[in-house]
């Protein structure tokens, strides 16, 4: 047969069998997916070892990552190969859905039943490698199935009849496409593996009798032909479900052959050497796009990651990250393309939990229907839905170790940004304290204080209005002058004077600091600011919490 069948076509190719994405993407999925998250998490987890919060985070990524990809295994990656078809209208999808499902449920774990994907349903070849988990969802449904072909598609079903056992045909609206697969069913396939689907009983006994005399069927024969209908208002689906076991029960051993009687209506779909040699390069082209773009990105996340790292780290000295961004131009740009990384892949994520809730759901269903009509073959989905459950709810787990992990780092960011602003706040007053200084020759005494600074003079200007005759910049960034001076946090600067002798004569000196977000004296959360009368370093001074600071 096989000989026969290399010689019918003429030196071309062997007819490729329907694409199938997700017995494709299988064998890569760990690799693409568990080892890249991996990285990225020990990466992270590096960078962030010191701070327990975003150990928590990156957990919490670890839990959500195993367990997913455990489920996506579990519901959406197939066991076997397809060795049952359903062919039909494309606009029948949604209604059909129901059918498929009855169908899968009395078929059991050794069948897996499949059909060709609306092409208007499909994902790009390019975006696969991306968004393989949420790829694997859509095509693992019910809904949409889960093959694909081109324009080749009658020669690829029929090269796929050699590993399929059973073919089940909607005959509730007709196409052109849909006549043809009848065709070439009958003329490939003995009729015993061949099913249709009517929408009454009525309707069922009129497409027997059209098609045995349709396609010349010898009487002998037609008592092998099975029209089984289908009733859309009809809640009770005993007789469809003993009518699909009749059928399966009868069902001849193995697999179909391939019929040389069946060729020539294939013929004409069969790719050349040099069709099918352009359609493998631009399919692997595709591919390869894919994999560099899931690269960049990968690169991209590393390269935010270890920035992210290294600004947190530096963030403690507002000198050495001030270095840091002079040193790299554009630093924000990266801060930029993590938080929108971090949005993508959250909503991503997203998506991806609420098509497997929907999955999940799914196998639910099918449990409650092998309960009803097939016993036997529940304990297949039973065990699916119990395994996909448990990990569904080990990664709303992973998200409370990460939400925890996520706020606690937020607040105390927060934190940290505030006292890196309040910093930056105190160094404008110190600038501005530094020309009080240069241009009176001393500084404010302790009944002055800090209001000498923005308080009217005896002519009725604020100094920071009357020096020089010009305004400081960076204090009109932190200070409104019609309020007084307080910190980030709402409570007044502290402001203090002293002597300190050197070389046999005293030097007035002073100290501005805040009491930090606590409010409070003498805790450790005071943020001093030390300044001598003259500007030169080296003086000394003890902070009412007991701490002995130096500048």
């Amino acid at each position: 047969m096989e000989t026969g069948i290399t010689s019918l076509l003429n030196g071309r190719p062997m007819p490729r069998k329907l694409a199938d994405p997700l017995c494709t993407a299988k064998p890569y999925y760990f690799f693409i997916n568990l080892t890249i998250d991996i990285l990225i998490i020990i990466f992270i987890s590096a960078l962030y070892l010191e701070t327990g919060d975003m150990a928590f985070t990156a957990l919490g990524f670890v839990i959500i990552s195993i367990a997913l990809y455990i489920s996506l295994y579990v519901v959406a990656f197939p066991k076997i190969a397809t060795n049952a078809l359903y062919l039909r209208n494309f606009s029948k999808d949604k209604s059909s859905e129901d059918v498929r499902e009855y169908i899968e449920v009395m078929l059991g774990e050794s069948y897996r039943l499949s059909g060709i994907r609306d092409p208007r349903k499909r994902i790009n070849l390019i975006f696969r490698p991306i968004i393989i988990a949420y790829m694997a969802l859509q095509y693992a449904g019910a809904r949409f199935l889960n093959l694909e072909a081109g324009n080749d598609w009658k020669a690829r079903i029929w090269s796929n009849f050699s590993d399929i056992k059973i073919v089940f045909i909607d005959l509730r609206e007709l196409t052109d496409f849909v006549q043809e697969e009848i065709e070439l069913c009958i003329k490939s396939l003995e009729l015993e593996r061949i099913v249709f689907i009517a929408n009454t009983e009525a309707n069922a006994m009129a497409w027997k009798t059209k098609l045995s005399h349709q396609y010349n069927i010898p009487k002998e024969l037609q008592k092998s032909l099975h029209v089984i209908a289908w009733e859309a208002n009809n809640s009770d689906r005993t007789k469809f479900m003993s009518d699909i076991e009749r059928v399966t029960t009868t069902l001849p051993e193995g697999s179909a052959d391939l019929l040389e009687s069946s060729f020539p209506l294939v013929d004409s779909y069969i790719l050349s050497k040099r069709e099918s040699a352009n359609e493998r390069i631009s399919n692997s082209l595709q591919i390869i796009l894919g994999a560099s773009l899931l690269g960049i990105l990968v690169l991209i996340r590393l390269i935010t990651a270890a920035l992210s790292g290294v600004f947190g780290m530096l963030a403690v000295n507002p000198e050495d990250i001030s270095m840091f961004k002079d040193s790299v131009e554009d630093t924000d740009i990266y801060f930029v393309a993590a938080e929108v990384g971090i949005v993508i892949s959250t909503l991503y994520v997203l998506v991806v939990l609420y098509y497997l809730f929907r999955a999940i759901k799914g196998k639910f269903k099918l449990v409650r229907l092998a309960h009803k009509f097939k016993k036997s073959n529940m304990q297949y989905y039973v065990k699916q839905f119990i395994v996909a459950s448990f990990f569904m709810g080990v990664i709303l787990s992973g998200f409370s170790v990460t939400s925890y992990g996520v706020t606690h780092s937020y607040e105390y960011d927060l934190k940290l940004n505030k006292s890196n602003f309040e910093s930056n706040k105190i160094d404008s007053i110190e600038q501005l304290m530094w020309e009080y200084i240069r241009f009176y020759g001393k500084c404010p005494d302790d009944e002055q204080g800090l209001k000498v600074l923005y308080k009217p003079n005896k002519e009725g200007i604020p100094y920071i209005e009357s020096l020089n005759g010009r305004s400081d910049w960076k204090w009109r960034e932190f200070h409104n002058p019609d309020e007084p001076l307080i910190d980030v946090w709402g409570n007044p600067y502290q402001y203090k004077t002293y002597y300190e002798k050197n070389s046999g004569n005293s030097y007035l000196k002073y100290i501005i600091y805040s009491f930090g977000e606590d409010g409070l004296p003498k805790t450790s959360d005071d943020m001093p600011i030390w300044w001598d009368g003259e500007g030169v370093p080296g003086a000394s001074y003890h902070l009412d919490n007991g701490v002995h600071c130096e500048f």
